[in-house]
């Protein structure tokens, strides 16, 4: 590719890195946390996003390409600490990560990276100078003869840079690699290395190499090669462009160990590096340089996000790390159409897979396009929203975005997760709430009840409840809701629940029953609600009393002479039977001397009075209230009468019961 400037992201010049891909499920809670009025919730936290909730429960989630925090032995969440502290023997290791980065006193000993799936040991063959670190950074400066290296602790792994004074420091850097048991090393698709274990699955690896001028101008014309069993390492920049008497002096030259997930975030470049991969790099690259074309992919992992989240805004933020010219941009975020790996090229999606259109396969109508260039080392944003609710949904596959641009010419370099600031790497804010999903828990059924009442929760924490009866307008209302004086007929419940943050159930339970008209009782009064009327005692007396079962009211029946004392209707509620015809009886009875037998009885007689035929229904007394057994009665003759009493054998003085809901109804 032809040359073009490249701004350079500096400490002490520092341009290029080396990162640890480090297969870990940890990163940095100390980015990305709560802004303002908000507080985040914990709970929610995964390795690669923080989730803040406001007072209405609204949730703002920043997530990152990258780790921006790691667990502890003991499984809990911890903020990464980058800060370079001292470890016995003169080396300094990072404070708090998933993996460390042990940098030794002087540049002749091994720089160590390790993680739960092995390590590395990198000498830089030649090299010696003593350390000096700030914070995060450690320098060895003149490590070769007009080479400064220095490395950058970031929350992935670890930035090394290799800065070369002028034209006459070597053009080929040799590394002793030492591998944990178990890992071997390999050149990738893209150019870099990759340590593998027996099955071929990756532990960490290095980026493919890359370099740039103090004018800004960049090559990719410099390569690994691995030798000596995979233990020999490398590095050679082509002498040509060194050589070149335009050659701004320094020149970095960036061999990169790439954090977990960098290797999704990837560029695509036409003409005659059509076929070459770029991914995992620092940096990724959109627009023209009049010659050749770039296009960026992005995944990103919002597996965290409930299906039934409501996306309120989604914003996408890429930090300008460089520019080729300042000529403005326009660039567009396109939904990806086409699954991609992290050996795609302009040419193929996969390898020995090919694009159904050279370039990447995209929605053609952009979700969002902002002006970028004449400024670095500034963010650049995006509304996303409706592509992200797509994603979460699952109205659309989540196949990433690819970045394009209009205008220029300029090439533009976004940082990746690579950055050795958390505030530099790519990040989705995602601001969202849960659609909550309301079920009825409780409610009537088809009955002759003129009251009901229903029970109904939310899945959604917080919420509040809005009821409707027979299509009248959604109001206000909490678990029970009840209702009296319901008319006989068909009857329609319904409920949604609104989340803290305001959003309501699109859908909202229902529940639809009928009350049938109730069957007509022939008992006069068999409830004693107010009186006493339609009733009579047989060797006793009746009053009414009020601790009733069905209403307030009930009767009290208490001996006064004879074996056996009763309530019976005073007027016949059955004037002329019919061969054949059903009665049922029932009721309820308690008494304040249990132990005693009652029975509700349907007694059927000729009008002069003589007992045709009678059936009975039996309780033990006790002092609360029991139901008699459905007393199911059919008429032997026609144009008999039927008469219903309770009555209690083998009574003694002082005896007495209650009777209430007295109940004789055809059928």
């Amino acid at each position: 590719m032809p040359s073009r400037k490249r701004a350079l992201l500096t400490f002490g010049g520092v341009v290029s890195a080396l990162m640890l891909l480090a297969a870990l499920a940890g990163g940095a809670a100390g980015a990305g946390g709560p802004r303002d009025g908000r507080q985040e919730d914990p709970s929610l936290r995964t390795a690669h996003s923080a989730t803040a909730v406001d007072a209405r429960g609204r949730h703002e989630a920043r997530v990152y390409g990258g780790p921006v925090r790691f667990r502890d032995g003991s499984g809990q969440w911890k903020a990464i600490d980058n800060t370079l502290v001292p470890t016995d023997g003169g080396a300094v290791t990072n404070a708090a990560n998933s993996y460390r980065a042990s940098l030794p006193e002087d540049a002749s000993a091994p720089v160590t990276f390790s993680t739960a799936r092995g390590s590395v040991s990198v000498s830089l063959e030649g090299a010696r100078s003593h350390r000096t670190v700030d914070g995060s950074h450690a320098s060895y400066p003149s490590a070769l003869a007009g080479v400064d290296v220095t490395y950058a602790v970031g929350n992935a792994g670890v930035k090394e840079t290799l800065t070369l004074a002028s034209s006459d420091v070597p053009r080929t850097f040799s590394y002793s690699l030492a591998i944990s048991s178990g890992l071997t090393s390999r050149i990738n698709a893209s150019g870099g290395v990759d340590f593998v274990d027996s099955s071929g699955s990756r532990a960490f690896s290095f980026a493919p190499p890359s370099m740039v001028d103090a004018a800004g101008v960049a090559s990719t014309r410099i390569r690994f090669h691995l030798s000596h069993g995979g233990t020999q390492l490398t590095l050679t920049a082509d002498g040509a462009w060194l050589s070149d008497a335009n050659r701004a002096w320094p020149v970095v030259v960036d061999p990169s160990f790439v954090a977990n997930g960098a290797d999704r975030e990837c560029f695509l470049r036409d003409g005659a590096d059509a076929a070459t991969s770029f991914c995992g790099g620092a940096s990724v690259d959109v627009g023209s340089d009049g010659a050749e074309t770039s296009r960026t992919l992005l995944t990103w992992d919002l597996s965290f996000l409930p299906q039934n989240t409501i996306v309120q805004s989604a914003t996408l933020g890429l930090y300008v790390e460089g520019e080729s010219t300042s000529a403005p941009l326009a660039v567009a975020v396109h939904r990806a159409t086409t699954p991609w790996s992290a050996v795609t090229t302009w040419n193929e999606a996969d390898s020995g897979v090919p694009w159904q259109t050279a370039g990447g396969d995209f929605v053609a109508a952009p979700e969002a396009t902002t002006t970028v260039g004449g400024a670095t080392g500034v963010t650049a944003n995006w509304d996303v929203t409706n592509l992200v609710q797509g994603w979460v949904d699952g109205s659309v596959v989540n196949d990433g975005m690819l970045l394009d641009a209009t205008g220029g010419p300029n090439v533009v370099q976004f940082a990746t997760t690579i950055a050795p600031q958390t505030s530099q790497m790519p990040f989705l804010d995602v601001t969202y709430d849960t659609a909550p999903q309301t079920t009825i828990t409780s409610g009537p059924s088809n009955s002759t009840s003129t009251s009901a009442t229903f029970r109904f929760a939310s899945d959604v924490y917080g919420s509040t409840f809005e009821c409707s009866l027979d299509s009248a307008p959604f109001a206000a209302c909490s678990t029970p809701q009840s209702y009296t004086g319901l008319a006989v007929g068909s009857h329609a419940f319904a409920v949604r629940a609104t989340s803290p943050g305001a959003t309501v159930d699109a859908s909202p339970a229902t529940r639809a029953w009928t009350i049938d008209a109730a069957p007509q009782n022939l008992l006069a009064n068999g409830s004693f609600e107010g009186s006493l009327s339609g009733w009579s005692g047989v060797s006793s007396t009746v009053a009414l009393v009020g601790d009733g079962k069905v209403g307030p009211g009930a009767a009290r029946v208490a001996r006064t002479t004879g074996s056996s004392f009763s309530i019976v209707t005073a007027a016949r509620p059955v004037g002329t039977t019919a061969a054949g015809a059903v009665y049922t009886a029932g009721g309820w009875s308690r008494s304040d001397t249990p132990g005693h037998t009652q029975c509700l009885i349907v007694r059927e007689s000729t009008s002069a009075g003589a007992l045709v035929s009678s059936r009975s229904s039996c309780v033990t007394s006790s002092r609360n209230w029991l139901q008699f057994g459905a007393d199911r009665y059919v008429a032997a003759r026609n144009g008999d009468v039927l008469d219903v009493l309770v009555t209690q054998s083998g009574a003694v003085a002082g005896n007495s019961f209650e009777v209430d809901g007295l109940s004789l109804i055809p059928g």
